[in-house]
């Protein structure tokens, strides 16, 4: 009796091992199959070693050049189809448009900062495509810099309130060129007015003045341009906002 016993509990126990094994592998199979039976992602055809260039601190009127490789990580013959830049102020020139796999190619933009100010950014979009399959594809390259400017400005921008006449003190120094001179200063609607308060050939003191009886409700901005002697940037453009009130009730974030 002891004996059929002890076989019986044997046999039970073998049971349950391979229903448990079973029931093992079956539960494996259904959570790792989906992972394990994806392919490896393949890798983008064509990438810049490196994407973006920081040019560091630039100056106004000159043009600047930043150098991408290009890397052909398929396993075709790549062509590049077109380079289109975000804006005029960017030229490019590709030292080969077709790729052999794994060979690279040179990128050179060229940024024009031009009367630019400030932090700046371009980038280039290249489009290419695989000559056996016509599979087409694209990416991009960055540019970025700061651009020290021949003059610079107290303010970027010159804001006001609408329905509040009130005034904004503006003030322009040498800070490339050693020294200049204003020669006109006008605001593009009647409602600003400007002055200049004192001028010595590395400073000059400006003052705009908001008379709101005259400003449309409808519009939100305008501009002042100050004329200068500088040979590079003969124009000084800087920005006027008007705020409305709603707009000056609802909190900075």
């Amino acid at each position: 009796m002891r004996v059929f016993e002890s076989t019986a509990c044997w046999v039970l126990t073998c049971n349950l091992t391979v229903h448990v094994s079973r029931l093992s592998c079956w539960l494996q199979g259904r959570l790792y199959r989906p992972i394990l039976g994806q392919p490896p992602p393949l890798p983008e055809p064509l990438i810049a070693v490196s994407s973006t260039v920081n040019l560091g601190q630039i100056e106004q009127g000159k043009s600047y050049a930043a150098l991408f490789e290009l890397k052909n990580q398929s396993q075709d013959v790549l062509r590049i189809s077109q380079v289109r830049a975000s804006c005029s102020c960017t030229s490019h020139h590709l030292t080969n448009a077709e790729i052999q796999p794994g060979a690279s190619t040179s990128l050179t933009l060229t940024y024009s900062s031009r009367g630019s100010r400030g932090n700046v950014s371009t980038q280039a979009e290249v489009f290419y495509f695989e000559k056996n399959t016509q599979q087409f594809g694209s990416m991009d390259c960055f540019v970025s810099g700061h651009v020290k400017p021949n003059i610079k400005v107290s303010t970027e921008s010159i804001e006001f309130q609408a329905g509040v006449s009130s005034s904004h003190p503006l003030e322009l120094s040498a800070e490339v060129i050693p020294y200049f001179a204003i020669q006109d200063a006008a605001c593009a609607n009647e409602a600003f007015s400007v002055v200049v308060l004192e001028a010595t050939t590395q400073r000059a003191r400006l003052l705009v003045s908001f008379d709101s009886t005259k400003w449309p409700l409808e519009v939100t901005e305008s501009e002042l341009t100050v004329k200068v002697d500088d040979p590079v940037v003969p124009l000084i453009r800087i920005p006027i906002l008007v705020e409305s009130a709603a707009e000056a009730k609802e909190p900075k974030i």
